[in-house]
Order: structure tokens, then sequence, then C-alpha cells
């Protein structure tokens, strides 16, 4: 990767166009979208729901807020007063707020802002994104002690599972910004539905599992702007509302297979097809590795290059590993984590920890073919 992570340097002289927040990793999912929304501020307009989420949580903010101005748990007259305002969710809001009861007393803040630097510390909220990429609002923050807790508001029609982006990198934010907090518990509350989905996260959980997610998404979109490459990739929840020209149905791709499937037929023939693609590539593959094996040539496409290399891995033997770290004062679970994100920093900043580490593990390496795809080269 030619932007390594924890060279905080170097990726200063990078020009990030856009903050590293939620809404920038959602779209991020196809980067084609993220470039054309975030970087080159492309858009079609607002859809109706994401107008009406905007709306709510205006409202919302407002309530709250007059909550903890006023001390009250409740006040209805002020919900229809406030409510009267946006009548695209005027019912909504009313259904919530009678609903809910507050405790001013445990809300720390609404809409709360957060931006950290490269070094994930918070700055001020008028630092240039150069020195800000990470950012965040956090739609209602509640705090006691050593124990917070954050509510995302969602208006949308369905409930979903809380295993989403903002479920990790909301807690991971608040973390830093108080970092005396041992238990940050995440909330989506389903405002249509009365529904709440929770995830609890520890301190050392948000430092040993969450953070290396964060540095892996860090990776993900620096890269990609620093090669100026943001492919289209379709077939996830980013499509449904997506009102971009979108080039895979441009190169003839059904749109069918670019948005989420929804009826169980579609989603019974589109397996049929992806698994018999799956595995006729599977078998290709297979055969350009034994035609590169014996020709040790590249594969020159319109738009791409493969290539194949022969190369070295090995697998690391993980006590092994947790005694190195002690040795060199490390923590004992770096490098555990499924990113290994860690473990490539540390092995940037000790090169003999990755030769002590492979000399335990020798006994575990072995050759296999990796395939590559690259540009291909520029005729001069």
């Amino acid at each position: 990767m030619g932007l390594l992570i924890g060279e905080v340097a170097k990726r200063v002289e990078l020009e990030l166009p856009v903050r590293i927040r939620q809404s920038s990793l959602t779209d991020a999912r196809c980067l084609y979208h993220y470039q054309q929304h975030h970087i080159k501020g492309i858009r079609k307009g607002d859809s109706e729901a994401s107008v009406r989420g905007t709306h709510f949580h205006a409202a919302a903010k407002e309530y709250v807020d007059h909550l903890v101005e006023t001390g009250q748990f409740t006040h209805y007259a002020k919900a229809e007063e406030i409510a009267k305002a946006y009548p695209d969710c005027q019912s909504l809001i009313n259904l919530w707020c009678e609903r809910s009861i507050f405790y001013p007393e445990r809300i720390y803040a609404t809409e709360f802002n957060i931006l950290l630097d490269w070094d994930y510390r918070p700055v001020p909220p008028d630092t240039p994104i150069k020195y800000s990429p990470y950012s965040g609002t956090l739609d209602r923050v509640e705090m006691i002690g050593e124990v917070a807790d954050i509510y995302d508001y969602k208006t949308n029609r369905a409930v979903f599972d809380v295993e989403t982006i903002q479920t990790f990198y909301y807690p991971w934010l608040l973390s830093k910004v108080f970092p005396h907090l041992r238990e940050i518990n995440f909330h989506l509350d389903f405002v249509r539905f009365g529904v709440i989905r929770d995830r609890s996260f520890s301190k050392d959980e948000l430092e040993i599992s969450v953070q290396p997610q964060i540095e892996g998404w860090e990776s993900y979109l620096l890269e990609a702007i620093e090669n100026n490459h943001f492919p289209a990739m379709g077939g996830h929840s980013t499509c449904n509302y997506c009102q971009l020209q979108c080039p895979l149905v441009d190169a003839g791709l059904d749109g069918k297979a670019i948005v989420q499937v929804k009826k169980y037929d579609d989603a019974k023939d589109m397996a049929e097809i992806a698994f018999t693609m799956k595995k006729r590539a599977a078998t290709m593959m297979q055969a350009l590795k034994h035609f590169a094996s014996k020709e040790d040539t590249p594969i020159e496409l319109t738009e791409e290059v493969l290539d194949f290399h022969l190369v070295e891995k090995w697998k690391y033997d993980r006590a092994a590993l947790m005694k190195l770290n002690e040795q060199y004062g490390l923590n004992p679970l770096n490098g555990l984590a499924p990113s290994k994100q860690a473990l490539m920093k540390t092995f940037r900043r000790y090169p003999e920890f990755e030769r002590d580490l492979q000399e335990v593990s020798e006994n575990r390496s072995h050759s296999e073919f990796e395939f590559k795809k690259k540009p291909p080269k520029e005729e001069k």
C-alpha cells in the first residue's frame, strides 16, 4: 500500500478532500458513489426519505434541548408545537415524543459533533479538513460516570440489524473524546416502530477490536484517493437510494443485479447465476495460474493487467506473538485482531519484530500463487 498507517507526516501531505465520517464510510461501499458525492460534490437531489430524516433530527434536537433547559421528562404540548413546523413527518415526531421519557440530568449533548486529528485526538471545530480527518455527529449522548449511551435515530420503514458502520464508529469517536469511559452503549432508535437495537462496547474492545477496523477503513479510502481509483461496486443497500448514472448499468449490467434483492424468487434466480459464475471463475483462475506459472507473462486486458506471482506466505504462532509482545513492552494482545493493522504497524516500527516472529513460525510457511491486478502500462 502506498500510504502507510502511522506515517503521520506523509499522510498530512495528502490533500484529503473530505473527512472520514459515517456518511462517507457508508457511501464508500461503492467508491464511484463516494467520489461523485463527497469529492466532486455531484448530487441528484435529496430523496423524500432523506429530507424527512433531516427534519425529524432537527425536531428531535429542539425537543430534547427544550426538556434539558426546562428540567422536564416530557412536554407533549411543546412536541406538538415543534412537529407543526415539519408537515412531512409531523405524525412521526408526535408519536416518538409521546412514547419517550427523558432524564435531563443524564443528557450530555444533542447533535454532538466530534473532530479527531490523524493521531485520534480531539481538535477544535474550525480545524481544517487536512488536519482533522475523522468526524461524526452523534444524535444524542447520555452519560453517567464512566458509562455513556449513544442514541442514533432511524426513520426507516424497516428495522434492521444493529451491526452498522456507525455502531462501531460512533462509540470509537466518543471514546477518544472521553478516555475515562469504561463502557459505551450504542442504541439504534427506530422511531417509527418504537424499537431499539443495542450494542455495548468496553474500553478494551474499542481499542483492540474496533480501532483496527477504523484503520482499515482509513487505508481503504486514502488508497483510493491517492491512486484516484473509484470503481463502481453494486449489490448493496447504497444502490437503493443512489440517483447517479451508474457505470455498471451503462456497461450493460442489469439494473436488478445492482439494487438490493427484495423478493425471494429474485434472490433464488440471482443466487443460481452467481453460484454458477463463481464456479466458472474459480476454474478459469486455476487455468490462468497454470498458464502464468509456465509462461511467466502477464495477461493484458483493455483496462487491467492480470499477473500472478509466486509468493512466500507464513502463518504466525499466536502464543509466540503474545510472548514477543511482552518482550518488546507491547500490549500482549497486539496483532491478534482479524484486520492485522496493529501488527503491520508494529512491523514498520520494529523491523526486527517481524524477523523474530518469522523465526518461531518457520514451520508454518508455505508457497502459493497470489493473483494481483494492476493498471496496464501506458504506451509511450
